[in-house]
C-alpha cells in the first residue's frame, strides 16, 4: 500500500462508527463450537463425502461400460461371419511342398477358425484325407 492509503486506513478505523462496533464485537461472549458439535460436524462431512466417491465410482464405471457394451454388441452383431470356401482355397499350399507342411497349414487355419467360434473341434477319425493333394 502507498503511505497516503495506509493514512486514510488508519483515519476510516479510528471513527465514531468503527469503535463503535469495536466495542459492541468485542463485549460478546466468545463462543467456540464444542467437542460434540465437532464430531457431529465431522461425521455428517465424512458422510456426504462417501455419498460424493459413489457417485463418482458409478459415473466413471457407467462412462467405461457403455462403450464396452456398445463395441462387444456391434461385434456380436456385425462381426465376422463364417469364411467362404474361397478363404480356405487361398490358403492351400502349392503342389511342391511337403505333406508335412500342407498338414501344418491346415492344421493352423482349422486352429484359427476354432479360436474365433467359426468351427467346431474334429472328432478323431473325420478328417477328410482327400482333401490334401499329393497323396
Amino acid at each position: 500500500m502507498r503511505p497516503d492509503e495506509m493514512l486514510k486506513l488508519d483515519k476510516e478505523l479510528e471513527s465514531h462508527h468503527q469503535k463503535a462496533a469495536k466495542s459492541l464485537v468485542s463485549s460478546l461472549d466468545s463462543h467456540e463450537p464444542s467437542l460434540e458439535w465437532r464430531s457431529s460436524l465431522n461425521a455428517r462431512l465424512q458422510a456426504a463425502g462417501k455419498v460424493k466417491k459413489r457417485r463418482a465410482w458409478l459415473a466413471w464405471t457407467t462412462a467405461v461400460a457403455a462403450p464396452a457394451a456398445a463395441v462387444a454388441a456391434f461385434v456380436i452383431f456385425f462381426g465376422a461371419s463364417e469364411p467362404s470356401q474361397g478363404v480356405v482355397a487361398e490358403t492351400s499350399v502349392a503342389a511342391d511342398t511337403s505333406i508335412e507342411d500342407e498338414l501344418y497349414t491346415h492344421y493352423m487355419a482349422s486352429d484359427s477358425r476354432m479360436a474365433l467360434g467359426l468351427d467346431m473341434p474334429h472328432e478323431p477319425g473325420e478328417f477328410d484325407w482327400s482333401s490334401i493333394d499329393g497323396l
